[in-house]
């Protein structure tokens, strides 16, 4: 189905390259409004995901109509009275984590405030492949092609944390295309007051986090991205990017440990059935595991005390789903969320 009025959005990670097909009008998206959903969790028990457990290799998975049907606008100031925050220690249902708005009307903002209804974004496609540093422009053109298909988005934005495939990446496009595409970084608006020494050493992925969790979920607000890395990005009640902290990420460490330990095993990184192991490889995948969500929590905490207030938390990358549902901290997950970044970025830099 040739796709209209459409952008093409691209995320190269270290490990993983995700591409996505951002339609500019959500009304005419497969007749579904803004009824899409953000479902990529749904299914997957208590399985954290991981590439190679889940087959990814270079192999490219195309799921339709990942990312959120609330339309995306560039309003992103909307802020959040912070009597609202939430409390951390409070009983929940660990199913709420993935809907916490499912009773509000999609065309509002969380504050209630109304949405911009003339910059409706929704993400009707996407795609992941493995990053290769070798990636050639070809290549990257191929991959577009077979994502593509019959579809013709009229422009593109990229954003890349591997300084020499950001080139490639954006020949790439250029010839797919035949525009030459949006890349974040220095003299990119973003929208953003950046309260950090050089600002130009925050990842572009990192920057399209916040802006569409901030505009999702207002200020303040602390981002966790699971990835190569564990990053957590802070913004203020004024909703200013003040800094953040970055420690290793699960699936690094946990190769890490059994590279350097001869008698440790390669493990899949799952959530375990209980805290206490009976096996080595029980008492990796909990130590890991229910550590990754104990750090989390524990570091959450710990940027509130020195901000003087707690925050909303949103939660994204490799096993949101499944690493929210073990957090003490009441988290909302946001599988596309840098996806939405980019469709905001390009909003604010087109228009």
């Amino acid at each position: 189905m040739k796709q209209n009025a459409s952008i093409l959005a691209i995320d190269v990670g270290n490990t993983l390259t995700k591409i996505g097909l951002v339609s500019k009008d959500c009304s005419n998206v497969l007749g579904r409004g803004d009824a899409l959903s953000n479902s990529s969790d749904q299914g997957r028990g208590d399985a954290l995901s991981n590439s190679s457990a889940q087959g990814r290799g270079d192999a490219l998975n195309h799921s339709s109509a990942l990312g959120r049907g609330d339309a995306l606008n560039h309003s992103s100031d909307q802020g959040r009275d912070g009597d609202q925050n939430r409390n951390p220690d409070q009983n929940r249902n660990p199913d709420q984590n993935r809907n916490p708005d499912q009773n509000r009307n999609p065309d509002q903002n969380r504050n209630g405030a109304q949405r911009h209804s003339s910059s409706q974004h929704c993400i009707i496609a996407t795609w992941e492949c493995a990053t290769r540093a070798s990636l050639t422009s070809d290549e990257a053109r191929m991959v577009l092609s077979g994502f593509l298909e019959n579809s013709q988005p009229e422009d593109g934005i990229i954003s890349c944390v591997v300084p020499n495939l950001t080139t490639v990446w954006k020949h790439a496009v250029s010839e797919a295309l035949t525009c030459r595409p949006l890349v974040v970084g220095p003299g990119l608006k973003t929208g953003l007051r950046m309260h950090f020494n050089d600002p130009a050493e925050v990842g572009p992925d990192r920057i399209a986090d916040v802006v569409a969790a901030r505009h999702l979920y207002g200020s303040p607000l602390v981002v966790v991205d699971l990835g190569t890395s564990t990053s957590f990005a802070v913004i203020n009640k004024d909703g200013d990017y003040v800094g953040g902290l970055i420690a290793s990420g699960l699936e690094l460490s946990a190769r890490a440990l059994s590279q350097a330990a001869a008698r440790l095993p390669v493990i899949d990184v799952v959530r375990p059935s209980k805290v206490i192991g009976k096996s080595t490889k029980e008492a990796m995948q909990s130590g890991f595991v229910l550590g990754e969500a104990a750090r989390i929590d524990g570091l959450l905490r710990a940027i509130w005390s020195e901000l003087g207030y707690e925050t909303s938390v949103v939660v994204t990358g490799e096993s949101a789903s499944a690493i929210v549902e073990l957090l003490s901290i009441k988290s909302n997950v946001e599988e596309a969320l840098t996806l939405q970044g980019l469709s905001l970025l390009y909003d604010l830099n087109r228009s």
